[in-house]
């Protein structure tokens, strides 16, 4: 039998209980969440003022539990546990025109210019991670169950006008452990845009959200190494490429850079400078110094390039090096015209008509002689 201060703590102890077996049901349902499918609805009238009206949609996240930092920003900073699988989720708010988006997930690379590039495939970009222990294509996935179709590496999701699609993004972590943080990006391209048939430039316009993994500790100090030194032919102008590697797993920002390259008589020769960038985890970056075509002889030259950060921060790196192939280099630089196919096929059957109608002539006229 209860007596009454036992009854009087049952409502206590029940409510411990419940606390506790939500707690574990959370636990196991941010470790495994699968089979989530995109769901598609029709947009609410608050949402059709939030779309961009000129490309005709626009994107946002949903919030998550994982979240470190403000859970109101616009991307996702997520604290991760090995082997962990979790699911986050993008909203295409579709306009008034049904449309077909390319869905694609992307290492966070660090361009010439100190910019993180989120959108651009990793097998089409210049920078690649060198020490990363995953890449984001990789353990990053979304879902194609319903209303998606695998294409090329990437989501293809066709959405009905005024339609708003729920698209579930996995992450599957790895089972290495790590310290520091990951980045990359979720971007959504609208196929099929318009061109300017006055351009030959075809500017697309795709949204990205950023995606941060943090993994153990993020109290890691940045290291900055030197990589590699080439100079080369690029967009048809003689180069010295300097590569620097980033070997930490930590985001380094308000990073300026300068440089110089100078011959045996220390006269400058080329020069960058960059302010205000910032590099990805993992990152290599391809430094350029650009020559002119008039100074660029061969001889022996000096690279010097100097890195800081906002938290004082500093990396020198000097390095001496030759250059011996001048002519070869220039003449790889050389612009050459593309060649119009069509055009030259229009030619040779004008030429080839202009021809016959001479032989016709010249036929019938010695016939009439």
């Amino acid at each position: 039998m209860l007596n009454k201060s036992d009854v009087k703590k049952l409502p206590n102890i029940l409510g411990q209980l419940l606390l506790l077996t939500i707690v574990i049901f959370g636990c196991f349902a941010l470790n495994k969440q699968v089979h989530a499918t995109i769901v598609q609805q029709p947009l609410e009238a608050t949402q059709k003022r939030n779309i961009n009206q000129t490309v005709g949609y626009t994107i946002t996240n949903e919030p998550s539990i994982l979240q470190i930092s403000d859970k109101k920003v616009s991307y996702y900073y997520l604290a991760t546990r090995q082997k962990q699988e979790f699911t986050v989720y993008i909203d295409i708010l579709n306009g008034a025109h049904k449309n077909t988006f390319d869905i694609s997930v992307n290492t966070g690379v660090t361009n010439r210019n100190l910019s993180v590039d989120y959108g651009t495939p990793l097998s089409q970009n210049t920078g690649v991670a060198v020490v990363a222990p995953f890449e984001f294509e990789k353990i990053v996935g979304v879902d194609t169950t319903k209303y998606g179709v695998e294409k090329n590496s990437r989501t293809t999701v066709t959405v009905p006008a005024d339609t708003r699609a729920r698209v579930p993004v996995t992450i599957h972590m790895p089972k290495k452990h790590y310290n520091g943080i990951m980045s990359g990006g979720i971007s959504v391209l609208k196929e099929n845009q318009q061109v300017n048939a006055k351009s030959t430039l075809q500017n697309q316009y795709a949204y990205v959200k950023g995606l941060v993994l943090q993994h153990g500790t993020a109290d890691i100090q940045p290291q900055l190494d030197y990589g590699s030194l080439k100079t080369i032919a690029k967009d048809y102008q003689p180069k010295t490429i300097v590569t620097i590697n980033n070997s930490t797993l930590v985001n380094i920002e308000h990073v300026s850079m300068s440089g110089t390259i100078t011959n045996k008589l220390n006269q400058v020769i080329s020069k960058v400078n960059v302010q205000d960038g910032e590099i990805s985890p993992a990152a290599k970056i391809p430094v350029e110094f650009v020559w002119s075509k008039k100074n660029f002889k061969n001889g022996h030259y000096k690279m010097h390039l100097q890195l800081n950060d906002q938290n004082n921060h500093r990396w020198a790196f000097t390095r001496d090096f030759t250059v011996t192939n001048r002519q070869k280099i220039l003449k790889a630089a050389q612009y050459h015209a593309p060649i119009n196919r069509l055009l030259v096929l229009l030619v040779s059957v004008i030429v080839l008509l202009i021809a016959i109608c001479v032989w016709l002539l010249v036929k019938n006229h010695q016939k009439k002689d």
